[in-house]
């Protein structure tokens, strides 16, 4: 199975998904902040990234219901390799979360 494309983010996605994950790391559960890069472009280790759930390289979508937030850090250090079982568990619980509450929201 070849990698999906990769496609530009827009900010107003990356934004929403940040909101969605409680501008937290999916990862190590640390806050994370709006990314500004530092010290001659680098980003700070809790910049706020996209993250794929599951790796282009391995097949995954790039589209938001694969995206997550990570900090640049856990990002960085993942590479395309799996996460742990429970970052998935947990991805997966408030997914349907959020999708019944926008529902219930919208009233659908």
């Amino acid at each position: 199975m070849g990698a999906s494309r990769r496609r530009k983010i827009f900010y107003r996605d990356k934004y929403r998904v940040f909101e969605r994950d409680g501008w937290k790391c999916r990862y190590c559960g640390s806050a994370v902040r709006p990314a500004i890069a530092v010290d001659g472009g680098f980003l700070p280790d809790d910049a706020a990234t996209i993250d794929h759930l599951v790796a282009l390289a391995n097949g995954g979508k790039d589209e938001p219901s694969n995206w997550l937030t990570s900090c640049w850090k856990c990002n960085r250090d993942k590479s395309n390799r799996h996460f742990p079982r429970e970052v998935r568990d947990g991805f997966d619980q408030m997914t349907r979360y959020n999708t019944a509450q926008n529902r219930s929201v919208r009233g659908s």
